[in-house]
């Protein structure tokens, strides 16, 4: 715990758990999933009104991303009304284009609902140059992947829950697109809003807790998150940068910069003024990853070894690249041996170690 760093949550009592769809994920060597419902097109004429999906959750990015033609739509003039918005996933280089759909996302397994913009997704393909300036896919790679690329692919639904993951690669990725973060009603007609709901959530190896308790955030270690410019209006949601963390690598001690715990991906990146040109770390390598505001007291300390298997957190492999301001992502193994909580309202994050699975793949 950082020096006077708590917060309290006595006051607090609302939450919901909602299970993992996919409870045999052996242990984030898949990825989790969760039960989601969304309403369909109005003027869909088919037998089925609501899309249903065991949704992936990625804490590498926020929004939910849906295809448009799964929502019930046939071309992009019954979306014109609606914001145009894209998003870009920089470790598997995939790029939409769609609309922001204002709609109500509803999770069956926690019988809670979300009030959220989802985007509707009219275009995908693999990006081999974006450009980070404009936030515009300079070129389309010919790559495709079972039909899902292309003008109206279907089959997409990734759900981004992450925070601090606004820029030009994710114009859209604000705490209001966030669906684990704007609960507004439960399966019985129980309103949610801020009087009743400390906005936030714990992820846990079997599923996830939406809403803040003294109960359920008992054992975590807490940091401060700092504060963006960026408030959403309509929720009062505000903006928070990335967790604070610091990197020693060989003689390269306390690299400052941030940590991202990433449920999206197996693998690693490190970046970082120890290094030179992008590599894949050799396996024996080793690392130390401090999680917090201060590198004399982080809240966690992780002693890593590139290759080592026997440590369940070890991520499948570890890309290294040079960067002034330090950062890691590391992997979704990490919450093999960790839960992590968000306090979306003031901003804190928060881990707690619980017991360690082995899986007996990893991949």
């Amino acid at each position: 715990m950082e020096v006077g760093q708590s917060p309290s949550y006595s006051k607090d009592d609302f939450s919901v758990f909602i299970p993992f769809a996919n409870e045999n994920n052996n242990c984030f060597t898949k990825v989790a999933r969760l039960n989601i419902q969304v309403p369909k097109y109005h003027g869909f004429r088919g037998p089925k009104k609501v899309y249903e999906h065991e949704a992936p959750i990625d804490t590498g990015s926020t929004g939910l991303a849906i295809s448009a033609i799964d929502l019930g739509y046939t071309n992009e003039g019954q979306l014109q009304e609606y914001e145009k918005g894209t998003e870009y996933f920089s470790s598997s280089r995939i790029y939409y284009e769609g609309y922001w759909v204002p709609t109500k996302v509803t999770f069956p397994d926690g019988n809670v609902s979300a009030d959220v913009k989802i985007l509707a997704v009219t275009f995908s393909g693999i990006c081999s140059k974006f450009n980070n300036t404009t936030g515009i896919c300079d070129q389309l790679s010919d790559e495709t992947a079972e039909g899902r690329f292309g003008k109206l692919p279907p089959e997409i639904c990734y759900m981004g829950v992450g925070f601090g993951r606004l820029s030009t690669q994710q114009p859209g990725g604000t705490a209001d697109k966030n669906t684990l973060l704007n609960i507004v009603e439960t399966s019985d007609g129980m309103t949610v809003s801020s009087s009743n709901i400390r906005q936030g959530y714990v992820i846990t190896d079997t599923g996830v807790w939406v809403g803040l308790t003294k109960s359920n955030t008992k054992e975590f270690r807490f940091t401060k998150l700092m504060p963006r410019p960026e408030t959403q209006p309509a929720s009062l949601l505000r903006e928070w940068n990335g967790t604070s963390a610091f990197i020693d690598y060989h003689d390269n001690l306390n690299m400052q910069g941030t940590a991202l715990f990433d449920t999206g991906i197996t693998q690693s990146y490190l970046s970082g003024t120890a290094f030179q040109d992008t590599h894949r770390l050799a396996t024996g390598d080793r690392y130390t990853i401090k999680i917090g505001n201060q590198a004399d007291m982080p809240i966690e300390t992780l002693d890593m070894t590139v290759d080592d298997f026997t440590t369940p957190i070890t991520p499948s492999y570890v890309i290294a690249s040079r960067r002034d301001f330090a950062f890691v992502n590391t992997g979704r193994f990490f919450f093999r041996s960790f839960d992590l909580l968000l306090d979306a309202k003031e901003g804190w994050l928060g881990l707690r170690k619980h017991e360690p699975c082995n899986p007996s793949v990893i991949s």
